[in-house]
């Protein structure tokens, strides 16, 4: 892994891609103009906060859009607004919000954590403080890469060192604990092939969208703060003998961006048997992109409709961090 900076500019994140559904799949209504002085009322999973709009407004991200006025919001019969999220760590959220500051957590396992809700709240300063006080070893500062090169082993890879925070921790795997998110056009009915974390997992299950769905895709996206310009990246098949024939891989900057086609496989039969990995090489990449995902175009490798599978993805080539 080596460092090399880069004069990379953020890129903000489109709003609308997670949160709690009561807000943001709403269409905006008749709306009254509201005031940075009125109180707003918060239940976050069972945890209540009391707060004023302009407290919420003081940095764009998904808070500032909910209560911006451009939406119409519906409370509860208790007066507060419900966010579906576990609010355990809520106060941390709030209280940078008030005074753009967060008192340094104790330990290392807890300054995640409350990572992981400055990323679902997509508060930019707030990770950026957060990587900088944290007891790990430090991240690249923003505007650095870390060079990637394949190594034969997936483990070497960029999704597998984010899942150890940078080689300072056990791995954890990084959708369960959140850092990244996978998403899929459906899940297979066998319960033992639709577990949606093996994709990023350490190759013992194959992931598998539902069969007879046309135009099956899998999707991975990186935490806020980190780009990924593609050398390489590495699927597997571990389990139910169906690996992929044809497929594209594809990038994009963020949700709702464009589509960038990065690789079309036809009638690839590189990923033979069980228990195999491969490590394809991704030409002429000069993007960066925060999304990824696999698309299907056709049968697998025992001649059925596109359902797609994979019981490892994984990437290689410069890791950006932009804030």
């Amino acid at each position: 892994v080596s460092t090399q900076s880069t004069g990379a500019k953020s890129h903000f994140v489109s709003l609308f891609w997670q949160g709690p559904k009561n807000w943001y799949e709403q269409k905006p209504g008749k709306l009254t103009r509201p005031t940075m002085e009125e109180k707003i009322r918060l239940d976050v999973g069972g945890h209540k906060f009391v707060t004023t709009r302009a407290t919420l407004l003081k940095e764009e991200s998904m808070i500032s859009a909910m209560f911006s006025g451009r939406y119409k919001l519906d409370k509860g019969v208790d007066g507060y607004y419900f966010i579906d999220r576990d609010g355990t760590h809520f106060r941390y959220i709030l209280n940078y919000l008030r005074d753009g500051s967060v008192v340094k957590p104790k330990d290392a396992y807890l300054c995640a954590e409350i990572l992981v809700e400055a990323r679902y709240y997509q508060l930019r300063g707030l990770i950026q403080l957060l990587t900088t006080i944290s007891p790990f070893p430090p991240l690249p500062a923003p505007g650095e890469t870390l060079l990637f090169s394949p190594t034969g082993r997936f483990k070497d890879g960029i999704l597998h060192w984010l899942g150890t925070y940078g080689n300072a921790q056990a791995w954890i795997n990084p959708h369960t604990s959140e850092m990244i998110k996978v998403t899929s056009s459906s899940k297979h009915s066998n319960s033992n092939y639709n577990n949606i974390a093996q994709v990023v997992g350490e190759h013992d299950t194959t992931f598998y969208t539902k069969n007879n769905v046309q135009d099956p895709w899998i999707q991975i996206q990186l935490p806020l703060e980190f780009r990924v310009k593609p050398s390489h990246y590495t699927l597997g098949s571990k389990t139910g003998g169906c690996p992929l024939r044809n497929w594209n891989l594809e990038g994009a900057l963020e949700l709702g961006s464009k589509w960038d086609v990065l690789i079309i496989h036809k009638d690839d039969e590189t990923i033979t048997k069980n228990g195999e990995t491969v490590t394809f090489k991704v030409e002429n990449a000069t993007k960066f992109y925060g999304v990824f995902r696999i698309v299907g175009t056709g049968p697998n490798s025992v001649k059925k409709d596109p359902f797609i599978g994979t019981s490892v993805f994984e990437l290689w080539g410069e890791l950006e961090r932009i804030i």
